[in-house]
């Protein structure tokens, strides 16, 4: 349906009504774009606007409805890049800063400063579904260019160290996941049964370790799924459930603020190992 105009579709968000509304007489004009590709825009506005489709925001132990955190994707991005990553992007920050106080001329970088700019105001403090990293992942290749000036800048044996370093422990680190990449976190996060602490929705579980759960209940069958309330035995909770972006937030609140999990599967489920004595200490 390439050419369907304004007026031929039928918009789900409050942005592309108004925006057809205003059109006037050029809603009529057929549009070069398949009719999903629009249709498919309006369907991420409206979502992002309402939050329908994604529950509730949470980010470093605080959870929120209807309004998410100033700077989120800032806070997402310091857990969830490389640090050898991490420092390179900076370091090339730092380098764009100094040489516009020197005056250089930086003609060529404009087009990817511009954009990067943009992305990081607009998705940290405009942008609601503040779901996952994932989002923000149009930012990174404009910051991977700019930090590649730090490596064209080497002139000597000594300054390529640092940058040999940096490169190989980001491999390292990531590689040290394998093969569950999508809930990756730094060295910053030192042990990986807390990432939770710091977020989860997409970061951390996004449907990515259901195979590999189905597995282990296959292995451990007398293993507790997200008991309705605090019970004894091994307990397994997914991320999500846990910290109250799925369902009843205070649900098991009894697990986190008394319990520290001792295992998990693929990062997404957490398991507890709770006896009938550890719950009379936590509870009356």
């Amino acid at each position: 349906r390439t050419g369907t105009p304004l007026r031929g579709y039928t918009f789900r968000s409050r942005t592309f009504r108004t925006i057809r509304r205003r059109a006037g007489a050029l809603s009529a004009l057929p549009l070069p774009l398949p009719y999903p590709y629009l249709e498919g825009l309006d369907w991420v506005v409206q979502r992002e606007r309402t939050g329908e489709g994604y529950g509730s925001i949470y980010l470093r132990g605080e959870l929120r409805q209807g309004r998410g955190f100033p700077g989120y994707y800032l806070w997402a991005s310091l857990y969830k890049m490389p640090l050898g990553t991490l420092a390179m992007s900076i370091a090339g920050l730092v380098g764009l800063g100094l040489a516009l106080r020197r005056g250089v001329s930086l003609q060529h970088e404009w087009p990817l400063i511009i954009p990067l700019i943009f992305f990081g105001v607009y998705f940290n403090f405009f942008y609601r579904a503040q779901i996952g990293i994932r989002y923000f992942l149009v930012a990174m290749p404009l910051l991977y260019v700019l930090a590649s000036r730090v490596a064209s800048s080497v002139r000597r044996r000594r300054q390529f160290v640092p940058i040999t370093l940096a490169v190989v422990w980001s491999w390292g680190s990531m590689l040290s996941f394998f093969p569950h990449f999508l809930p990756y976190t730094n060295e910053l996060i030192p042990d990986r049964r807390l990432a939770y602490r710091v977020f989860a929705d997409s970061n951390l579980d996004w449907g990515q370790h259901v195979w590999y759960f189905e597995r282990y209940m296959a292995e451990h069958p007398d293993t507790i799924v997200e008991p309705a309330g605090p019970t004894p035995g091994t307990i397994a909770v997914g991320v999500n459930a846990l910290t109250g972006v799925a369902g009843e937030p205070d649900r098991f609140r009894w697990l986190r603020d008394h319990f520290t999990p001792i295992d998990h599967v693929a990062h997404a489920v957490l398991l507890y190992r709770i006896s009938p004595g550890d719950l009379r200490r936590v509870q009356p």
